[in-house]
């Protein structure tokens, strides 16, 4: 049976920039024995990734029918047969769908793999994800949420969207063993290791395939800076409208902008208030972190690096720090701030 690996995310570890390489390397891959394939012509919009797919699983067929998708996967079956070859598919999209509507969200996701599953029946299939220790994980989904803007999380501070998140959003070992149950293994890798090198090349050649090419464009993205992310926080509240969120990200990289957030909040190089809240959040996974080392990679040492330099100075700013830094970036952008936000919120941004 051939064989295909579903890298199935998580979220927030280099998901895209591991597409992007992949989907420009599709020549190079397929010369080495992997077909990265495209979506056509189910669909001829350009894609790195494959999220119609996944999503055309979960019932959304605006890209690719469920039809289509079998039809696809009998045309890699056959690709793969001939060739002796392996298949690489990649949505982190996979790691979040769900179907059905049974209480409890893991049976809902059970529901989801199975149907997909389903559909990969001719395949040997072996998932997999990429865990971040989760610290990082949080902050990098906050600074995501901040950007995007519109939603109550982008308004929140860094504390509250943590105890709004909880523990359960970002238990790795659930969904681990459930796709372990579904598929019969998982295959972990871990970011840190990864991006100690170029963390898509990384990928790769943790199956043995080496010498992608890679012009830049492929690089993982970059969040917001700490600075970015406690301006943009404090400006999400008035925004109404997604246009006014584009304008709002352009405004923040101008250079004139940029060079006042350095400035005024550069010292802030934290968002978490203290170390004794990051290392009390990093101890909610001890013990589900010891047993991924242990099931998944078969040692009993660390998952992850140790936190370092967190209890002597977190490089946090105080609340009362934040607002005034804010409010002078603010003064230093005024009148093109004016014409994102409009005079009345820049107005009520400097009296709050």
């Amino acid at each position: 049976m051939s064989k295909l690996f579903l890298h199935a995310g998580f979220h927030k570890t280099g998901t895209t920039a591991i597409q992007q390489l992949a989907a420009r390397n599709r020549r190079r891959l397929k010369t080495g024995g992997f077909l990265y394939p495209r979506l056509w012509p189910a669909t001829f919009r350009p894609a790195s990734a494959h999220h119609f797919l996944a999503h055309a699983v979960a019932g959304n067929e605006r890209f690719v029918t469920h039809k289509q998708a079998r039809l696809l996967i009998s045309r890699w079956q056959r690709w793969a047969a001939r060739s002796g070859g392996r298949v690489v598919l990649s949505s982190e999209a996979i790691c979040r769908h769900q179907l059905g509507d049974a209480a409890d969200p893991i049976e809902r996701q059970r529901a989801y793999l199975e149907r997909l599953a389903g559909l990969l029946e001719g395949f040997e299939v072996e998932p997999v994800l990429v865990v971040r220790r989760q610290d990082d994980f949080a902050r990098s989904l906050y600074q995501e949420h901040v950007a995007a803007g519109l939603s109550d999380s982008a308004r929140r501070t860094f504390p509250e969207f943590i105890e709004a998140l909880g523990a359960g959003k970002i238990r790795f070992l659930e969904r681990l063993e459930l796709f372990r149950r579904v598929f019969g293994r998982v295959r972990v890798l871990v970011y840190e290791e990864l991006a100690q090198g170029d963390l898509p090349r990384s990928f790769f050649e943790a199956f043995g395939v080496s010498g992608l090419e890679d012009d830049g464009s492929g690089t993982v993205r970059e969040s917001l800076t700490v600075g970015e992310t406690l301006v943009k926080r404090h400006l999400n509240p008035w925004l109404r409208r997604p246009m006014q969120n584009r304008a709002l990200l352009w405004w923040l990289g101008q250079q004139r902008i940029r060079q006042a957030i350095e400035r005024e909040l550069g010292a802030c190089t934290s968002l978490w208030p203290d170390g004794r809240m990051r290392q009390d959040f990093l101890a909610r996974f001890d013990d589900e972190n010891q047993r991924i080392a242990e099931e998944f990679l078969g040692h009993s040492g660390s998952l992850f690096p140790p936190l370092a330099g967190a209890w002597h100075d977190s490089g946090a700013c105080s609340a009362e720090e934040q607002l005034a830094a804010v409010r002078r970036v603010v003064r230093a952008g005024r009148r093109s701030l004016q014409a994102v936000l409009g005079k009345a919120a820049v107005e009520g941004i400097l009296r709050v």
